[in-house]
């Protein structure tokens, strides 16, 4: 996707490189192609390439009581390599994404 964030193939979501994408709405029940385990959960995807910049991602500092938020940093081949959340005691707020190669001071 070169525009914007929006819905692959009017699915699921999808986004340019370093850009979250997300669906601002439910998945339709007959849809098969994504597993959405939670009619309630807002799923969202990036592809993020950190040889070419640093990342920020920002995650919510105020959760309602029974509520969390989760989010899961895989690879290409879906091994989860961290895992951020107030599920798992991680502070919510921004999150700078680095490659291997960032040398020095963080952008």
């Amino acid at each position: 996707m070169k525009d914007g964030p929006g819905a692959t193939l009017g699915l699921f979501p999808g986004a340019p490189k370093n850009v979250m994408g997300y669906l601002d709405d439910y998945m339709s029940p007959a849809q098969r192609k994504v597993v959405t385990p939670n009619n309630d959960t807002i799923y969202g995807v990036s592809f993020v390439d950190l040889t070419a910049e640093a990342v920020v991602v920002q995650s919510p500092t105020d959760v309602p009581p029974g509520h969390y938020w989760t989010l899961q940093i895989a690879d290409l081949f879906t091994t989860v390599v961290h895992q951020l959340g107030s599920a798992s005691g991680t502070p919510g707020g921004k999150h700078l994404l680095v490659g291997s190669e960032l040398a020095g001071r963080a952008p």
